[in-house]
């Protein structure tokens, strides 16, 4: 459930950016992908962190604290929203110079009530998964995600209001969500007695920064190129990367919801100082997780146009060669090594690979800049990336003791990449059909899968429980299709 409420945000952003690129100029679109830029920047210098502390002491303050809690929760993220907001307002004017864009600073100015009335909401969600309340928590989570951007598309796709005036309703609707969701989260202590001690508030908020300086790196990091380019480049052209870095949502989801599957067993193996077998569940995951997003990185880039074409038109050409080159950015978010190190207690080497990695994609995107232009923060986000790994890889053999060669399944990753590439290169053979994008799109699938399962069955890389399932769906199939029922009619259908 956790993941649908996050895949609905993803989703929503993606077919926001599909239908404005759509209806909205070059200009505009690249306005509208600013002021969201800013917002997101700000979000987890105020917001990191405090989701982890709500979940730690919720079990320590028990059944009479709860209240206590949530309600110093919610003043946190106020007190953040707060500082957010007077951010943005007063800060729009200097933000719209540097980025050389007068009509982002409208927009901004409409746009600066929103942290206040937006990050209190964060509550709700480890609030109610702490309470056992899953389905709540669903639903509250796609409600708080998924309105802003249906508000957007309505005032800017069916009544055509402004960039202002869409960011102004933006706000009014975060104002009625923030209602009914603090409603919502108090809803389970509202047993508790009502108490507040300024000493608990000073404890999340010792817990909550160390926590948060390694997602704020990482956030920043993933913004840093699209920033890069507000800085160097005009609003088209940040419209052109906008559309160029987009990261396809199946990745991300299905990485986060393989590893939040692994941890609570890898927590079981650090607790016992096991570390073989926790870094043998990670690499389990991480087998998994390749066996998609190789094949999915090989596949994108060989119809990289048609992909495209399909979700921002013929417009955004000139968003193809940074799609491609972005893609090699996926590979490396396979192993997320955070979650060994993070399990191991090794948070120091965590927040310092963070930073370094914060660093060098900024370093690398500026100095790059010059040389090839707006292709510059794409390939500064993939070094950035081989960077990034190869220290965390250096920790994780030396903190875990895990021998270089052991420290990925290395042989299991080449293969898969190896089959990736060959049924690529075969399914380029749709191509000379010249079709239209999605039919030929279609074609070119239907022509990797025919390569790619087959190839990774024989070559024993396809999961051992998938492949043993697909085996027995088949001999199933196969079975049905050669008995005949005992009137010899045609068997009947299950």
């Amino acid at each position: 459930m956790l993941s649908l409420g996050n895949a609905s945000e993803s989703l929503a952003r993606l077919g926001v950016a599909m239908i404005l690129s759509r209806i909205l100029t070059k200009p505009d679109y690249g306005t509208f992908s600013q002021a969201w830029l800013v917002y997101f920047f700000l979000l987890p210098f105020f917001a990191s962190g405090f989701r982890g502390a709500l979940f730690y002491f919720w079990p320590k303050v028990g059944v009479e604290g709860h209240k206590e809690l949530v309600l110093q929760g919610l003043f946190l993220r106020a007190a953040g929203g707060l500082a957010a907001s007077v951010a943005l307002f007063f800060g729009a004017p200097l933000i719209a110079r540097a980025w050389n864009n007068a009509a982002l600073e409208g927009p901004l100015r409409a746009f600066s009530l929103f942290p206040l009335l937006a990050l209190p909401t964060l509550v709700a969600e480890p609030v109610l998964i702490s309470a056992d309340k899953p389905l709540l928590t669903a639903v509250t989570g796609f409600a708080n995600r998924v309105t802003p951007y249906a508000i957007c598309l309505i005032a800017l796709a069916v009544i055509g209001a402004t960039l202002s005036e869409t960011f102004g309703a933006i706000v009014i609707s975060a104002a009625a969500l923030l209602i009914i969701t603090v409603w919502i989260t108090l809803r389970p202590v509202r047993s508790s007695p009502l108490r507040w001690s300024w000493r608990n508030v000073v404890e999340q908020i010792r817990f909550a920064l160390p926590m948060g300086a390694a997602p704020v790196a990482v956030q920043l990091a993933r913004a840093s190129g699209l920033i890069i380019v507000s800085f160097f480049f005009s609003p088209e052209a940040a419209a052109v990367f906008r559309n160029g870095s987009t990261e396809l949502p199946v990745v991300p989801i299905l990485t986060v919801a393989a590893m939040s599957v692994i941890t609570p067993e890898m927590s079981v193996h650090a607790s016992n100082g096991r570390t073989d077998l926790l870094v043998a569940v990670w690499h389990r995951a991480v087998r998994k997780v390749a066996f998609v997003v190789l094949p999915a990185v090989a596949f994108l880039f060989v119809y990289a146009r048609e992909v495209v074409l399909i979700l921002f038109s013929s417009r955004y050409l000139n968003s193809v060669p940074l799609f491609m080159i972005m893609l090699f950015v996926l590979p490396f978010r396979i192993p997320n090594f955070v979650i060994p190190l993070m399990m191991a207690k090794q948070s120091r080497a965590v927040v310092v690979g963070s930073i370094i990695g914060l660093a060098s994609v900024v370093v690398f995107g500026v100095a790059l800049v010059p040389v090839i232009g707006l292709a510059g923060p794409a390939v500064a986000a993939v070094l950035s990336q081989v960077l990034w790994n190869g220290f965390f890889g250096v920790k994780v053999h030396r903190l875990l003791g895990v021998p270089y060669r052991s420290v990925l399944p290395w042989k299991h990753l080449a293969v898969v990449g190896l089959l990736a590439v060959v049924a690529g290169v075969v399914s380029l053979v749709a191509k000379q059909l010249g079709w239209a994008p999605v039919p030929q799109l279609v074609a070119g699938g239907l022509v990797f899968g025919a390569v790619f399962v087959p190839l990774s069955l024989l070559t024993r890389v396809f999961p051992e429980l998938e492949r043993a399932r697909l085996w027995k769906l088949c001999l199933w199939a196969i079975g049905r299709a050669r008995k005949p029922s005992a009137d010899g009619s045609d068997p009947p259908e299950r």
